[in-house]
């Protein structure tokens, strides 16, 4: 089995906490209840938590940690058994993700259908998605960033955007050395593009941009590594109740197989 920390971001108390996971902090609050390791410490980009998200986590993983294997939850969302998650929520174990990595190389959230509406437009696409939600020309120039520094995945972006639906929440759990070749992958693009665009004038929703770009990075990365065992488990967000929480998953699933 493999040596697998399994690392949980947190940025205030009141979120559940789960007794196998590594809790490390991010943003302002530097006094987290039973927190004892934070973003800052080591080689680390934390002062970017603000626009990089949980992004900071992954950054400090990829520099800092020395496991076989490493995985990432965040704030309430973790990875969970839904059939077996009607009353009570049945979260899959380090062990069991762990176990799951010798047979995989990467464990990642089940795809999303992208389907939704604002202010009565309709998004059918992933770049659809975006642009309703966010600044369109903030992914225009990632795509030109990535034709420039990572050419051999700008067919795999087109096909992404061009998509309908999303892996999301920069959750995973996965071998190292494969979450080493992402990450390298990742902040090269990340950095570029965040040299050329300018969030002084964002909201502070908007201005997490880079947490949701990378958000469709990962699944372009994805595309692209033909030989990479990949295995798709469900995620939950533990504000809700497990009942409501299961109809939903079970409505999206049958709405995904039906699209």
């Amino acid at each position: 089995m493999k040596n697998l920390t399994l690392y949980a971001v947190t940025h205030k108390d009141g979120f559940c906490r789960l007794p196998d996971r590594t809790y490390i902090g991010v943003g302002r609050n530097r006094a987290i209840p039973g927190v004892t390791l934070y973003d800052d410490a080591g080689e680390n980009i934390s002062s970017r938590n603000p626009s990089f998200c949980e992004l900071t986590v992954l950054y400090w993983i990829w520099k800092n940690d020395t496991s076989d294997a490493v995985g990432l939850e965040h704030y309430r969302r973790y990875f969970y058994h839904k059939f077996r998650s009607v009353f009570r929520y049945r979260f899959y174990t380090k062990e069991e993700l762990a176990h799951l990595l010798t047979k995989y190389d990467i464990v990642v959230p089940e795809k999303s259908y992208m389907k939704m509406k604002k202010d009565g437009v309709l998004a059918r696409t992933v770049g659809e998605h975006f642009a309703l939600y966010h600044h369109a020309g903030d992914l225009e120039i990632t795509r030109q960033v990535v034709s420039e520094r990572a050419p051999a995945y700008l067919d795999a972006f087109d096909r992404v955007m061009a998509g309908k639906t999303l892996s999301l929440f920069n959750i995973f759990a996965a071998n190292k050395s494969v979450i080493d070749a992402y990450a390298a992958w990742l902040f090269d693009i990340l950095f570029e593009v965040e040299k050329r665009v300018d969030i002084s004038g964002y909201d502070t929703q908007q201005t997490r941009l880079f947490g949701f770009l990378s958000e469709r990075l990962f699944n372009v990365w994805l595309a692209e590594q033909k030989n990479l065992r990949v295995k798709y488990l469900p995620i939950c967000g533990t504000e809700e109740k497990p009942f409501r929480a299961f109809a939903k998953k079970v409505g999206k699933t049958v709405a995904f197989w039906r699209r």
